[in-house]
C-alpha cells in the first residue's frame, strides 16, 4: 500500500515537472508565423491586461542598442551651416541680362524702374515685362542705332467715329500705342547711351524720369483701347505724337537743339512765338477738321507743318489748340530730345511744367500772346517762371479767384513792367495826351488786377515811362513833351 502511494506521488511530480518545463519552453520559442506566443486569458487571469501599443512598421536598418545608460542621452545637434535667405515674392530678383541694353538698364536702376507700360493688367515696370516685350524694346533700340526709321501712320487712324459736335478725341488700339511708346523709349535710351546730347537723364529726378518714360504720360488706358494722350479730360485739347523723323527734321530746320536743356526750351518757345496761332471756335470734331484736316486730337505734325488752305477759307497756318494743345505739343516735341514736360492745369488753363529745369509758363498761350510779340523783343526764356513764383500764384493755398487772374500774368503784367515795350509806352502817351491821372490811366488799367496805384508808383513805373519817352525824343524838356502831347491832341 505504501509503495503504491509513493508510486502515485512520483508520477504526479514527474507530470508536473514535464508540464512546467513545457510551459517554460513555449514562452521562449517563436510561433510559426514569427510572433511571440501570448498566454491565454486563463493563464493571465490574475495579471492586468497589457496596454495595447500602436502599430509600428519595422525598420530595415535598426539602430544598435545602447551599450550603457549614458548613451540614452541625445547629443546636441550641430550648429547649422549658414545659408542664403530665401527670397519672397515681393523681393526683386535680378535676372541675368540678355543683351547689352538690358545690362545697361540693370546698372541704371532708376531709369529701368521708370520704364513702365500700362494695359489691362495694370502698370508693369520693365523688370516685370515678358521676354517678348523686352525683345521688342531691344529690337527698336537696334533699329534706331542702325539709322532705321520707326514710323507709323501719321496721323494715326482714330478708333472713334466722331459726329460733328463730338468732343475731338483720338483712340488707338494697343499694338499702335505699343509701337509709338517703344520708339520713344528706344530713342531716349539711344541718345543717352551714345551720348548724343549735352545732358544726361541719369541726373534726372524720379518725377522727370517718370514723365519721360512711363506710358501713362503717353496714353490713358481704357477698356476699348488707348486714348492718344495721357488725359482723361475729353473736353481739353490733346496732341497726337508725330513720328520721330518728323520731329528730328523740325529740330534741324529750325536750329532748336542748343548747348543745354534751358536754351533748347527757349529756342522752341521762340519758334512758337513766331509761328503759332490760337485756333478759333470750340474743341469739337468738325472744328478740328477745319483747322487740322483731322477728326480727333491735334496731330503734332500738322502744327509743325501747317495745313494746306481749304475751300472753307482756313489758311496754311501753324494752328495750336490753345493752352492745353500747346502744353501737349511741348510734351511731345521735347520728349524726343529727353526733356520732360508735364501737363499741369491751374485755374482751368494749362501751365506747362518743364520738370528737369523746375520752370513753368504762367499760361500755355504765353508764347504767341500779343504781349509776347512786343517791340523791342525780349528773349523767350523770360516767359518762364520758377517754382517759388509758381507756388505764390497757383499754389494750393492760393484762392481760386486769385489763381484764375494769375493765368498769363508773366506776359501780360510782369514782363511789361520789366521791359516797358512800345505797347505800354503808347498807352502812357495817350494818358499824357488826355491828362489822365495815374489812377485813371490806361497804364493802370493794364495792371489793376495785380497791383494798386501805390504799388506801381513805388516800383517807379511812371517815372521809368517818362524817362523812356524822353529818350525816344531826345533832347526834350517836360514842357516840350507837353506841347507835343497838346499838338498831338489837336491833330
Amino acid at each position: 500500500m505504501k509503495k503504491t502511494w509513493i508510486a502515485v506521488v512520483s508520477i504526479i511530480l514527474i507530470v508536473s515537472i514535464i508540464i512546467s518545463v513545457n510551459w517554460i519552453l513555449t514562452q521562449d520559442a517563436p510561433s510559426e508565423n514569427g510572433s511571440t506566443v501570448i498566454p491565454s486569458e486563463q493563464d493571465n487571469s490574475t495579471n492586468p491586461e497589457p496596454e495595447q501599443q500602436p502599430e509600428v512598421t519595422s525598420d530595415p536598418d535598426p539602430l544598435p542598442e545602447p551599450e550603457s545608460e549614458t548613451e540614452l542621452i541625445p547629443e546636441p545637434d550641430p550648429e547649422p551651416e549658414p545659408t542664403e535667405p530665401e527670397l519672397t515674392e515681393t523681393e526683386p530678383i535680378d535676372p541675368e541680362p540678355k543683351n547689352f541694353l538690358e545690362l545697361w538698364l540693370f546698372n541704371n536702376t532708376k531709369i529701368c524702374q521708370a520704364i513702365a507700360w500700362e494695359n489691362q493688367n495694370g502698370s508693369t515696370s520693365y523688370i516685370e515685362w515678358t521676354d517678348n516685350q523686352k525683345n521688342d524694346l531691344f529690337e527698336s533700340y537696334v533699329a534706331i542705332s542702325r539709322g532705321d526709321s520707326l514710323n507709323w501712320t501719321d496721323p494715326v487712324s482714330n478708333i472713334y467715329k466722331l459726329e460733328d459736335n463730338d468732343s475731338s478725341v483720338t483712340g488707338v488700339y494697343e499694338p499702335v500705342a505699343w509701337k509709338i511708346y517703344l520708339a520713344h523709349i528706344a530713342n531716349t535710351l539711344f541718345l543717352e547711351i551714345e551720348n548724343k546730347l549735352n545732358w544726361s537723364i541719369t541726373e534726372y529726378s524720379d518725377e522727370a524720369l517718370q514723365v519721360l518714360m512711363d506710358s501713362s504720360y503717353f496714353f490713358t488706358y481704357i477698356p476699348t483701347g488707348y486714348l492718344n494722350v495721357a488725359t482723361p479730360h475729353y473736353q481739353f485739347p490733346c496732341a497726337i505724337p508725330a513720328p520721330l523723323d518728323i520731329i528730328q527734321n523740325f529740330f534741324e530746320e529750325n536750329d532748336i537743339i542748343q548747348g543745354d536743356k534751358l536754351h533748347t526750351i527757349g529756342q522752341l518757345l521762340e519758334w512758337c512765338r513766331e509761328n503759332m496761332f490760337h485756333y478759333t471756335g470750340s474743341y469739337i470734331a468738325e472744328n478740328c477738321e477745319y483747322h487740322w484736316n483731322y477728326r480727333g486730337s491735334v496731330p503734332v505734325s500738322r502744327v509743325i507743318n501747317g495745313i494746306e488752305p481749304t475751300p472753307e477759307g482756313a489758311l496754311a497756318l501753324h494752328y495750336t489748340a490753345g493752352c492745353h494743345g500747346t502744353n501737349w505739343f511741348l510734351c511731345a516735341v521735347l520728349r524726343v530730345v529727353n526733356i520732360p514736360v508735364k501737363y499741369v492745369v491751374a485755374g482751368g488753363h494749362a501751365t506747362p511744367y518743364f520738370v528737369s529745369e523746375g520752370l513753368y509758363l504762367s499760361h500755355g498761350d504765353d508764347p504767341y500772346s500779343g504781349y509776347a510779340k512786343v517791340t523791342p523783343m525780349y528773349s523767350a526764356l523770360e516767359l518762364l517762371i520758377n517754382q517759388t513764383t509758381y507756388d505764390s500764384w497757383f499754389g494750393e493755398d492760393v484762392p481760386y479767384y486769385e489763381v484764375k487772374k494769375n493765368v498769363g500774368r508773366q506776359v501780360e503784367c510782369e514782363l511789361l513792367i520789366k521791359f516797358l515795350p512800345d505797347i505800354l509806352v503808347e498807352k502812357h502817351l495817350k494818358d499824357l495826351l488826355f491828362h489822365n491821372s495815374h489812377s485813371n490811366s490806361e497804364v493802370y488799367r493794364q495792371f489793376e488786377i495785380w497791383y494798386s496805384v501805390e504799388e506801381l508808383e513805388n516800383m517807379g513805373l511812371w517815372v521809368r515811362l517818362d524817362k523812356k519817352i524822353e529818350n525816344l525824343i531826345t533832347p526834350i524838356s517836360t514842357q516840350m513833351r507837353n506841347n507835343f502831347a497838346c499838338h498831338f491832341q489837336t491833330c
